[in-house]
């Protein structure tokens, strides 16, 4: 007997590291392995581990539809950290006797000023600057090797403004 097919229920295992950045009722995006996007929802997370494996179960839930069927794949997109601030390509960092610096042009003059700035966190190529640089300043997003303190940054091209 079927009692329900408005749903689907996917049990997954995550790490007692990630576990508890994730919260129950959160939403979450899925990519289905024909290519469609769902959107579903977390609905439990185990109060204990698994003591043989040391993972959490979740247990999500996805509305039935056409690209959902019993048995599909699904590759769930489950953010376990938020990171808000300006960040840098790893092209525009230049290090110097262990210190980061960023090329910052200034806004008025459309100079270059070559800045010291303290990095946290990577996420993919881009690192968070978390001191040097304010949200809505302008940098240089790629290097050439050619940068001076002062010189102009209009023949470059290649400001970049981040936030």
């Amino acid at each position: 007997m079927v009692l329900n097919d408005s749903e689907y229920t996917l049990e997954a295992q995550i790490s007692d590291k990630d576990a508890f950045h994730v919260e129950v009722g959160q939403s979450v995006q899925a990519e289905a392995a024909n290519g469609t996007r769902v959107e579903g929802r977390l609905v439990q997370r185990s109060q204990e581990p698994d003591y043989e494996s040391g993972l959490f179960t979740l247990q999500f839930r996805f509305p039935a539809g056409e690209s959902l069927t019993i048995g599909s794949f699904l590759l769930i997109e489950l953010p376990t950290e938020r990171f808000s601030g300006v960040f840098a390509p790893r092209a525009a960092l230049e290090r110097r006797l262990g210190r980061h610096f960023l090329w910052i042009v200034d806004q008025d003059t459309q100079e270059l000023e070559l800045r010291e700035v303290e990095l946290g966190e990577s996420v993919g190529d881009e690192t968070l600057v978390v001191e040097g640089v304010e949200v809505g300043e302008h940098f240089l997003a790629r290097l050439t090797g050619r940068e001076r303190e002062g010189a102009s940054a209009n023949s470059r091209g290649s400001a970049r403004r981040d936030g």
